[in-house]
């Protein structure tokens, strides 16, 4: 404590004495003037998200369909996979194909969650939900195949995307661009190992 001064037959303490308790008011006001500034941009921020991305692949829509609607085959050439995260662990639940079929998943690196068919148009599109934990609405995946033929030959062109709403969460809103960014790398990736499942193994399996 610093020395008492005498004024006016009164001990009085030093003024400097308030300069630390002025200091934690300044900082406190600092800090309450951040999480103002960021509520504000978070409440600036849009709500939903989307983010798509295509590739060509020499195979027929029938034949590309027939891969991506077996959802439990996906863990054995999508980046959704061991061989990406040795501790992803999966369980299925529902019809093996079709409106319901289910995928869930652990893993340390892509988070825990799951996958619901809820729409099927053969060869053209097919709907999943997926929820990851701890998130709220459920983001809606979907996958579009389109004919395609030009000088490559004949092929499907893939679509593979997916749309949401963050809603009210702050936090999530501010995560949105970065949520955008790291979709479509997992989807371009995704394409990619889907383009080479199919010319590799698929398309060279000995034909009925």
């Amino acid at each position: 404590m610093p020395p008492a001064r005498c004024k006016g037959g009164v001990l009085v303490g030093d003024a400097g004495y308030k300069r630390p308790m002025q200091g934690w008011k300044v900082l406190v006001a600092m800090l309450l003037g951040a999480l103002l500034f960021f509520g504000v941009a978070a409440l600036m921020m849009p709500s939903t998200f989307q983010v798509a991305k295509a590739l060509w692949i020499p195979a027929p829509p029938s034949v590309v369909f027939d891969v991506v609607s077996d959802v439990r085959s996906w863990e054995r050439w999508s980046i959704w996979s061991r061989d990406k995260d040795p501790s992803m662990a999966f369980g299925y639940a529902g019809p093996e194909r079709g409106i319901g079929a289910t995928v869930r998943w652990t893993s340390e690196t892509y988070g825990d969650g799951q996958r619901v068919v809820t729409e099927v148009q053969t060869p053209k599109r097919l709907t999943l939900e997926r929820t990851l934990a701890g998130s709220g609405t459920p983001a809606i995946e979907r996958i579009t195949l389109q004919p395609l033929a030009d000088e490559r030959g004949s092929g499907t062109r893939v679509i593979w995307g997916m749309a949401g709403d963050v809603g009210g969460d702050l936090s999530a809103r501010l995560g949105v661009g970065v949520l955008q960014r790291s979709a479509a790398r997992d989807y371009e990736e995704n394409l990619v190992r889907l383009k080479h499942h199919i010319e590799t193994e698929v398309l060279q399996r000995p034909q009925p």
